[in-house]
């Protein structure tokens, strides 16, 4: 009997201390924190292109990291202004736009400069923009830089959006390039990252009729809940992920070159583009006007 207490004690004190060293290991173990991409892609692209830096950020802060988006780029701006996100990998003008929430600082852009394509399949017989008159572009949403630049230069070409030529939204840039590889419209719009990148069968029969002026490349930025050290370590390690063989790798496989520190000058470019957007609060378009 004795034997048999001894053994239950034993099994006992095993069982707390267990149950102790689990605890004691759950609450050393840092939250988890998210690390919000821009929708310009399906996710299994996005997943893959951007998982080095993802990983290089949580061995930096030995913290997990978990990818999240939103399926659309108007839920993408709605989760910014909500301050949904930790980190945030976004278009240029969603990177400013998080900035003027007051909530998020910068950690740089990507090296690169992007820009806006118009395409049309080289089996279309028209092969100027303003030959397209009565026909459709398929674009990605409004709140998207490229919708903006592509609506411009349509105009330019005596296109008048909704009037000489119809405007289709996606949800994607990737959804734009498919649309005209499949024979479903006979132009779009899209990015610089998936017309250079892309590696979508069908590419090849694209030709390219426009291309933009330059825009900065992806924005990167952090809450500033996640608090000033781990920010600094942020920024450091994305401004010196070029130096590394895994940062060497993802950028020369994305295109992005590097990361360097935003400047004021490329602000004025970005605010005007949320303004034509309707994305500035009134706040913003007054100190825009002063």
């Amino acid at each position: 009997m004795k034997m048999l207490k001894l053994r239950h004690s034993l099994h006992m004190t095993l069982l707390f201390i267990l149950l102790f060293n689990g605890l004691a290991h759950a609450q050393q173990t840092p939250p988890s924190l998210n690390m919000a991409l821009f929708p310009y892609a399906t996710p299994p692209h996005l997943i893959q292109a951007h998982q080095p830096l993802k990983t290089h950020f949580s061995d930096v802060l030995q913290t997990p990291i978990h990818f999240i988006s939103a399926p659309n780029f108007a839920r993408f701006s709605a989760g910014i202004r909500a301050e949904t996100y930790d980190i945030i990998l976004a278009a240029p003008h969603m990177g400013r736009l998080a900035e003027l929430s007051g909530q998020y600082e910068w950690l740089g852009f990507t090296r690169n400069q992007s820009y806006a394509v118009i395409v049309t399949n080289q089996a279309h017989p028209a092969k100027r923009l303003q030959d397209f008159t009565g026909q459709q572009i398929i674009l990605p949403p409004r709140t998207a830089i490229v919708n903006y630049l592509s609506r411009q230069a349509l105009i330019r070409a005596g296109l008048r959006p909704g009037i000489d030529i119809d405007i289709i939204e996606t949800n994607s840039h990737q959804s734009a390039m498919l649309a005209v590889i499949n024979g479903i419209y006979p132009l779009a719009g899209f990015g610089k990252p998936i017309w250079e990148n892309g590696k979508l069968a069908g590419k090849d029969t694209l030709i390219k009729l426009f291309q933009s002026e330059y825009i900065p490349g992806f924005a990167l930025m952090a809450h500033k809940r996640l608090g000033k050290e781990k920010i600094t370590l942020l920024r450091h390690a994305f401004l010196t992920f070029d130096t590394t063989a895994a940062g060497k790798g993802y950028f020369s496989a994305q295109g992005l070159q590097g990361g360097r520190p935003q400047t004021p000058q490329d602000m004025p470019q970005l605010d005007a583009f949320l303004n034509e957007l309707g994305m500035l609060n009134p706040e913003h378009r007054k100190e825009q006007v002063e």
